[in-house]
């Protein structure tokens, strides 16, 4: 990350489409958060039930409230960036192109307009796609820990944390790396299946990178980061970007 902060500034045009993407996700931030804060009240009470009688009861209640206001919050956050992705990809999609240029000092191949719009618009289905996979593994795995440690804790431990967490660290590098991706109109499928190929390079990224979608401003240097690591994976064979010169890519210093 301190590598992509260096890079960012030494490409000032990189920095001005970062800012503009830093504006729009802090909006898109705001509004999440705001409706989170309006429905958590009554997610909580439709989840909770009215506190017991007994001191006991209400004690549980208390700790049950405290547990679910967290996992509410955690879940309101990374929505946002699973919300971010379809609605931002434009913006998104042109701080990846700046990097890609800034990163190998050559254009990509032009493809016309109409395509342009048309690749556009497959690009924010395919990240809506993304989307739904992040929200439904995470609920998925936020569920079955919780069922599966009512019998035993210690297993629903590592089935929300550890693997839990696991999931949302690869899908972070997988979003961060997209919009580079999606450049180059690649395909959902052959999206995710960087995630075999890359699996420790992808969680270690997803790990640390996952810690910018806490705050606001920091979000889109993902983006960046991710299209960087992108770009690095394709010098060495391991990514293929169809509009990429890759005679000139690999003439490149």
């Amino acid at each position: 990350m301190l590598r992509t902060l260096s890079f960012i500034a030494r490409h000032p045009r990189v920095g001005r489409w970062l800012l503009l993407c830093m504006v729009a996700y802090s909006i898109v931030w705001g509004l999440v958060i705001w409706e989170a804060a309006s429905w958590q009240e009554r997610v909580l009470g439709a989840l909770l039930g009215p506190k017991g009688a007994a001191w006991w009861e209400a004690a549980l209640w208390e700790v049950g409230h405290f547990l679910a206001l967290i996992a509410w919050w955690l879940f309101a956050v990374v929505s946002v960036f699973a919300v971010s992705g379809p609605l931002l990809s434009p913006l998104f999609g042109m701080l990846a192109e700046a990097a890609e240029t800034a990163f190998y000092g050559t254009d990509p191949v032009a493809i016309d307009w109409p395509q342009k719009l048309r690749e556009m618009a497959h690009g924010a289905l395919r990240a809506a796609i993304l989307a739904v996979l992040q929200i439904g593994g995470s609920l998925l795995f936020a569920g079955t820990g919780f069922l599966v440690g009512l019998v035993f804790p210690p297993a629903g431990t590592v089935i929300g944390s550890v693997l839990g967490g696991g999931w949302s660290a690869l899908w972070f590098a997988q979003i961060a790396m997209s919009h580079a991706l999606e450049n180059h109109y690649v395909g959902v499928g052959a999206q995710l299946g960087l995630v075999p190929r890359s699996f420790a390079l992808m969680l270690g990224f997803g790990l640390v990178g996952q810690l910018f979608a806490w705050l606001p401003f920091a979000a889109p240097v993902l983006v960046v980061a991710g299209s960087v690591l992108c770009f690095r994976l394709e010098r060495s064979g391991h990514v293929a970007l169809p509009l990429r010169r890759t005679e000139i890519a690999r003439a490149a210093p």
